[in-house]
């Protein structure tokens, strides 16, 4: 489901005039969490899309190293250096996170304080209660008014929701 709502997003982002796809903007996209499963998936499907363009990634535990030395299969596909997360920011339009419950708040305020969009795969803004959030994830908000501008959707189904958003989260492990 997360993978599904990356894709819908893209086609959204670079829906044509036309049938042919002339004029389709190409889309900097980058994956902070790319080593983890879902990053490296997205990863995957990203360097596949006509009309995105992997400028960054970013790693904790393998930082400074290749992608391609980290997984072999995306040698001469994807063969750029895992940065940190500032890095990515910096050189995406959007920004993908793949990171475990928690991790995602303070890179989500330095995107939108950015103006750049941030799609989260993880858990930090899927629920709009926080005594829910501290129930499943025990955590707390530490930046509650980001929250508010979160919008939860899946895309195919709510478009319009998603549509001008500069924070999505997304429903994770989702039968779709």
């Amino acid at each position: 489901a997360q993978i599904a709502s990356a894709r819908a997003f893209l086609r959204r982002e670079t829906a044509a005039s036309d049938s042919e796809g002339e004029g389709m903007k190409t889309i900097k996209a980058g994956v902070i969490g790319a080593t983890g499963y879902a990053g490296l998936e997205l990863v995957r499907l990203l360097l596949a899309h006509p009309h995105a363009e992997v400028t960054a990634v970013s790693s904790v535990s393998y930082a400074g190293q290749a992608i391609s030395a980290v997984y072999p299969q995306l040698t001469g596909l994807c063969d750029l250096t895992l940065t940190d997360d500032g890095g990515v920011i910096d050189a995406c339009d959007v920004v993908f996170t793949s990171m475990p419950a928690g991790h995602a708040e303070p890179v989500a305020r330095r995107c939108f304080d950015a103006g750049k969009l941030m799609i989260d795969l993880g858990a930090d803004f899927r629920l709009e209660n926080e005594a829910d959030y501290r129930q499943w994830y025990g955590g707390q908000y530490a930046d509650p008014a980001l929250h508010q501008q979160a919008v939860y959707c899946i895309p195919e189904l709510h478009r319009a929701r998603a549509r001008g958003a500069k924070l999505i989260a997304n429903p994770g492990c989702y039968v779709t």
